[in-house]
């Protein structure tokens, strides 16, 4: 069901702004926040995203993001940031943190 909530999600990137608000959170994502309001029990279900950082990653953002029940998966050197799971439920909340840049889903591209 959360697979195919995101992939019904894509069309939505390509139709408007990247990020949505202050909050940094791309179209995917605030498709997934929606969907909370009809079923709470994907409150607890972790998505995979992409994090960019506006600065470099150090522990303390790293203890942050696992505060909020993230797990990082890769470590970026390219660019700021990581890919992990975060629960839905606490994806805006990660938006608003001050060291972050943005938060995208990390999908498989064909």
């Amino acid at each position: 069901m959360l697979a195919a909530a995101i992939g019904a999600a894509l069309v939505l990137v390509g139709s408007g702004s990247a990020f949505a608000g202050a909050n940094k959170l791309d179209a995917v994502l605030e498709h997934e926040l929606q969907q909370l309001a009809s079923n709470s029990a994907l409150r607890s279900s972790s998505v995979p995203i992409i994090v960019q950082a506006n600065r470099p990653i150090t522990a303390e953002i790293e203890n942050e993001f696992k505060g909020l029940g993230g797990k990082i998966q890769r470590r970026f050197t390219i660019i700021k940031g990581f890919s992990g799971t975060v629960p839905i439920g606490n994806l805006r909340q990660l938006g608003t943190l001050p060291w972050t840049f943005s938060v995208s889903a990390d999908l498989t591209v064909h």
